[in-house]
């Protein structure tokens, strides 16, 4: 008798998607991809994605973006279902750690479908950390979000990203940011290593009067000036 998981991979092959998509919902609520899921959340000093689910890199994607939507077909993963916010953001961890084409191509459609602020941050966060070029244009629009935390995120990815054409956007973004949210912002700034941000910096400087605020912005702009600007570490040109 042929099992369940062979016809569906004979008609994948035969007929295309129906066949594998159901031989992908097989895997993904396999005890394979759960411990792999799972390995790395528990550790006490820094979860990081392990290396059995990086081992799985293309085949755990459709598995990861299920779960980073929240999807209604997302694997049953009963650690998930106390915390699934928990979940949806290790899985765009995830994908951003696997750092594939594959993975990259989830998170730019996550981009323009997250509506959770934390969550949408995290995305950006992935995209800057794969220096995705192709996300600029929709990170740009997050400039303008209504959640501080977002449009903070989107200035520090911007000045990741290196495109001389968003500096006045991001000055703009910065300006308009509580000082719960602008060292990020800053740092975005200063990635750039664009002398035109000093005017900026200095007017936070006299907006933002706290002894920690001020040093931070003294430092900067020395940096800044003396050609010496903290520039951003990329994972992976992608």
């Amino acid at each position: 008798m042929i099992s369940a998981r062979a016809l569906a991979i004979i008609s994948g092959l035969l007929f295309g998607c129906p066949g594998v998509a159901v031989a992908e919902g097989e895997f993904c609520s396999s005890v394979a991809f759960r411990d792999a899921f799972l390995e790395g959340q528990g550790a006490v000093d820094y979860p990081s994605v392990g290396p059995k689910l990086l081992k799985l890199g293309d085949r755990a994607v459709p598995c990861l973006a299920a779960i980073a939507r929240g999807a209604a077909d997302a694997p049953e993963i009963s650690e998930c279902k106390a915390n699934p916010r928990t979940c949806r953001s290790w899985s765009i961890l995830s994908l951003s750690t696997i750092g594939t084409h594959k993975a990259k191509s989830v998170l730019l459609e996550l981009l323009g479908q997250k509506t959770d602020p934390v969550e949408l941050a995290q995305v950006i966060g992935g995209l800057d950390a794969l220096h995705a070029l192709e996300a600029r244009p929709a990170i740009r629009k997050l400039l303008k979000h209504k959640s501080p935390y977002v449009r903070a995120r989107a200035v520090l990815a911007l000045g990741s990203l290196g495109d001389s054409r968003d500096i006045d956007a991001m000055m703009t973004a910065t300006l308009r940011l509580p000082r719960s949210n602008v060292n990020e912002a800053i740092r975005g700034l200063e990635f750039t290593g664009d002398p035109r941000i000093v005017g900026t910096l200095e007017e936070l400087g006299r907006k933002f009067t706290d002894p920690v605020m001020h040093d931070e912005i003294v430092r900067t702009i020395e940096r800044i000036q003396s050609g010496k600007a903290i520039r951003p570490t990329v994972k992976n040109g992608g």
